[in-house]
């Protein structure tokens, strides 16, 4: 007997009664004739660098649905729904650079004695501030019996009514009909803000040298992950960790000589 049957000192009755039990779990990939649909409205506002200031504005809505099977009874005939993407709806990013108008060359105190002037003049800084609206929530099999989506999401507490969902009993045997997911009931939204503070300190007419600090998640905002959708763990609807791949507040220092 090929599979991993083979190995095991005993074999349940379970996987006896299927039909090729040594094959196991068979997943199905690339599924032939599922769609997807794709609706995006995106904007942008721009200012070209003048007057030593500069930023770009850019918001992006977009409304991807895919066909999926909605239960197992319907992948067994092959039908398909549209389900609505687990992606973030809204996105928004602005970025842009400004001269401190302060010290030689600049707007103001262009006077100012070179040694002073090396202290407050000639500042440049620079930002990057991004917002992404929280995923929206999957859910699997079990009962509905309120309204899921609450007022006041809070990261802090709970992203949606815990008290809205109940566990079936025995829910392999029987036939799913809650959506997988709920308007307006999502994970928290993430956001960053980076800045940079810059000046050039020229030593000759060949060489100069650059000052250079950044600032990451400047306002060390905390990005939760998504909430737990298993209706029958504690911490279900709360968030209890931080989103992968973030980090609080960095600073960072260089030099770099220009020549």
């Amino acid at each position: 007997m090929r599979g991993p049957l083979r190995n095991r000192r005993t074999v349940s009755l379970q996987e006896l009664l299927k039909q090729y039990p040594h094959y196991g779990a068979v997943r199905q990939v690339n599924t032939d004739g599922i769609r997807e649909r794709y609706h995006s409205l995106q904007l942008r506002v721009q200012r070209p660098f003048a007057n030593g200031f500069n930023f770009l504005l850019a918001y992006n809505y977009n409304q991807e649905k895919i066909e999926e099977f909605f239960n197992k009874e319907e992948q067994f005939v092959n039908r398909f729904r549209w389900e609505d993407s687990v992606r973030p709806r809204h996105r928004m990013s602005l970025a842009g650079t400004w001269e401190v108008p302060i010290g030689r060359g600049r707007q103001m105190l262009n006077q100012l004695h070179p040694l002073l002037n090396a202290v407050v003049g000639g500042w440049t800084t620079s930002y990057i501030f991004w917002y992404n609206a929280g995923d929206r929530l999957r859910f699997g099999m079990m009962e509905v019996v309120g309204e899921p989506k609450i007022d006041n999401p809070n990261k802090w507490g709970y992203m949606f009514n815990p008290q809205a969902f109940r566990f079936i009993p025995d829910s392999g045997f029987k036939v799913r009909t809650n959506p997988k997911s709920y308007p307006g009931v999502q994970g928290p939204g993430y956001k960053s803000l980076d800045l940079t503070l810059s000046k050039f300190f020229r030593l000759s007419e060949r060489f100069q040298l650059e000052f250079r600090m950044e600032a990451y998640n400047a306002t060390n905002t905390f990005t939760g992950a998504n909430p737990s959708t298993d209706v029958t763990a504690a911490t279900f609807g709360r968030v209890t960790a931080m989103r992968a791949g973030t980090l609080g507040r960095e600073f960072q220092y260089n030099m770099r000589l220009h020549f």
